[in-house]
């Protein structure tokens, strides 16, 4: 059941206020421009004076929506293997990257519309699905509920917002501006999630994963097979491993003075070799 008393958590709590905040980016982009791609793309096919150019549009529309299938599911995906604040930060940047340039393409090749539309398509809802699972992991068990069904109900007032502006938007200043509006949306989200990643809390997601598996790497052989990392903590930044402060500085000197006397060593020993060796030159003519 809903519990309004604990509505205030969605706010209250750090993590799930920052998981929050990059999920209504998400959706400041992701319905409006699923609304009005279509009548982009109309348009800038009846203005290259394309034939049929409704249906066209449609067509490319109905691809770049359909092709988010695969985008979601890769999004799921990869969360699972280099964590959830990775995989929304990138898709935000990318669909707010695609969206801030979309309405700079009315007269570019065909070929760079398309794709570009397709990418849009992929990444703006490639993820989704990570900040309902980032809530289930960072709230209290007992509000998951209630936090998720705030979550939704504050994404999809904000999409009734910015779907309503965006034929304004275009009617006063053109669909560059039109388009470039819903790029805000994922670009503060993109900054939302980056602060949720820095926060401790961010290390319940998804089992802690935050980086690649360093272990796979080793075992694929990117890096030196034999490199031991069964130390390394899976949702610590590899920095956060190595060893800090005065501890590690007197390491360092430690280290750095066997160096310097086996090196000494070294030095004097192949001097001796050296004047050994010239002295039997200067007593060969003798013999």
């Amino acid at each position: 059941l809903i519990d309004p008393g604990k509505i205030a958590q969605a706010w209250r709590q750090p993590a799930v206020r920052l998981a929050n905040l990059g999920y209504l980016g998400h959706m400041w982009e992701l319905y409006a421009m699923w609304a009005w791609l279509a009548l982009f793309l109309q348009q800038t096919f009846a203005a290259r004076g394309l034939a049929d150019a409704r249906s066209r549009a449609e067509l490319l529309t109905f691809a770049a929506i359909a092709i988010g299938a695969m985008g979601a599911w890769l999004g799921g995906w990869l969360a699972d293997r280099v964590g959830r604040t990775a995989v929304t930060i990138g898709a935000m940047a990318i669909s707010a990257s695609c969206a801030a340039v979309m309405g700079w393409l009315d007269t570019a090749p065909m070929a760079v519309l398309v794709t570009v539309a397709l990418i849009l398509g992929v990444s703006v809802i490639a993820d989704s699905a990570q900040f309902s699972a980032s809530v289930t992991e960072l709230a209290d068990p007992s509000s998951i509920g209630t936090l998720l069904t705030a979550q939704t109900c504050a994404g999809f007032l904000l999409t009734l917002a910015s779907i309503h502006l965006v034929p304004d938007v275009v009617e006063w200043l053109g669909w560059r501006a039109g388009f470039g509006m819903l790029a805000i949306g994922p670009a503060l989200g993109c900054i939302a999630m980056y602060r949720l990643r820095q926060h401790p809390d961010a290390r319940k997601l998804a089992g802690g994963r935050r980086v690649l598996d360093l272990d796979l790497i080793a075992r694929l052989h990117v890096v030196a097979g034999d490199v031991d990392l069964v130390s390394v903590d899976a949702d610590v930044a590899v920095v956060d491993e190595l060893t800090r402060g005065g501890a590690g500085l007197g390491q360092t000197k430690q280290v750095d003075g066997a160096v310097e006397a086996g090196l000494k060593e070294l030095q004097e020993t192949l001097a001796a070799d050296a004047a050994f060796a010239l002295g039997q030159l200067e007593h060969a003519p003798e013999l």
